[in-house]
């Protein structure tokens, strides 16, 4: 709904002509995606509009559901339940601002249930985004780096990283521009079981650091 735009999705920073030609040159495949991700009608049918869902807009990922009834019983109703929540901000917005923002809109609602029960909505952590201009020398020495080892031309995204928070803080506290060079795959269930690296991407991405400083 278009109040639901404006309290989540207010602040974002519209995509430039030069992202868009990035964008473009990730040749996304939209089938193949879809088949990929397990669904079978993406919301969205250009490969721009999927890319900027994911990198470019806001969004929220229920990670885990629970209730106080453990022992999964029929027809017993549980005292209480929990959701965790994970919301993706992106350039804009300030992530501080925008959890009030989420957290008042959750409690007006709840409030005109008129329900006998009792809401507890708790934030456990907040960081902001970090986005990096691409047009600087340590993205150029890293972009020819990443050519030179793998031979192959490397791609500009929006996404990646654990947690974005620490990024922005290194920034500030040392005075020096930040970029994250990826080492991993797609495919090495990050921060799920069997996660794993190829050994091959370890060391070619071993070759590309030492590449880097010894160019910088």
């Amino acid at each position: 709904s278009s109040e639901k735009e404006k309290v989540f999705a207010g602040g974002v920073q519209a995509l430039t002509d030069p992202e868009k030609e990035r964008y473009a040159s990730v040749n996304l495949k939209t089938e193949e995606y879809g088949e990929a991700v397990g669904v079978e009608k993406l919301r969205y049918a250009s490969s721009l509009d999927i890319l900027c869902s994911r990198w470019s807009k806001p969004s929220i990922s229920i990670c885990s559901i629970s209730s106080s009834n453990t022992s999964r019983a029929r027809r017993r109703i549980p005292a209480s339940c929990k959701a965790r929540v994970s919301l993706h901000f992106v350039p804009n917005q300030d992530a501080d601002e925008q959890k009030e923002k989420i957290v008042s809109f959750i409690n007006d609602k709840f409030q005109m249930r008129n329900s006998g029960n009792r809401l507890e909505v708790r934030v456990n952590q907040v960081s902001n985004w970090w986005y990096a201009d691409p047009n600087t020398p340590i993205f150029d020495l890293a972009f020819k780096s990443i050519e030179r080892v793998w031979g192959i031309k490397p791609l500009f995204v929006r996404e990646g990283g654990s947690y974005g928070g620490i990024t922005p803080f290194l920034e500030k506290t040392l005075g020096a521009p930040a970029l994250h060079i990826p080492l991993a795959q797609a495919s090495d269930n990050a921060h799920l079981q069997n996660e794993r690296i190829r050994i091959k991407n370890l060391l070619k991405g071993r070759e590309v650091l030492e590449d880097l400083l010894m160019n910088l």
